[in-house]
């Protein structure tokens, strides 16, 4: 198989699998949550007719991705923005527990949140906290307790071993 040919294949694999099953089905569950309308303008069809089409070599030369659409930006923004690696959205976590979301976090793992359910140890808890305070970051873990004790609320409000 050409290597060509084999980009070609992957590309439309990505299509009409991964984008509709995973990432389109997450944003349309993330935006309808909230009453929101997303729009994917390069999934426009005629659009992604025309880039399916187009030479893999305009898509991909060498370790190069999005070739024809870099050169394109490259005429309205600069260099380092349109060459950056590629970053995920990090939701701010440690402002967050720290700010924001404390007092959930101190209701939530407080002595009428998690703590009194018996399936998380109160010294792991309070280690938790206190090393999330002394600046070792934890907010992962307490995010997750707190989503855990959000979910109780939700669906068993009186569970406790």
């Amino acid at each position: 198989m050409r290597l060509a040919h084999y980009l070609d294949h992957l590309l439309n694999v990505d299509a009409r699998l991964w984008l509709p099953d995973d990432l389109l089905a997450k944003v349309d569950r993330a935006t309808m949550a909230f009453s929101l309308e997303a729009r994917v303008p390069y999934l426009d069809h005629e659009f992604f007719g025309w880039c399916a089409r187009l030479d893999p070599d305009l898509k991909v030369r060498g370790e190069a991705r999005k070739v024809l659409l870099k050169q394109l930006a490259e005429r309205y923004l600069p260099h380092d923005l349109v060459h950056r690696p590629k970053q995920g959205f990090m939701m701010p976590l440690d402002r967050w527990l720290a700010r924001e979301l404390a007092p959930d976090i101190a209701a939530a793992l407080g002595p009428a949140g998690l703590r009194r359910r018996g399936i998380v140890r109160p010294e792991a808890i309070d280690r938790l906290i206190a090393e999330h305070g002394a600046g070792r970051n934890r907010a992962m873990r307490l995010w997750v307790l707190l989503i855990l004790e959000r979910w109780f609320q939700r669906y068993l409000p009186d569970f406790a071993l």
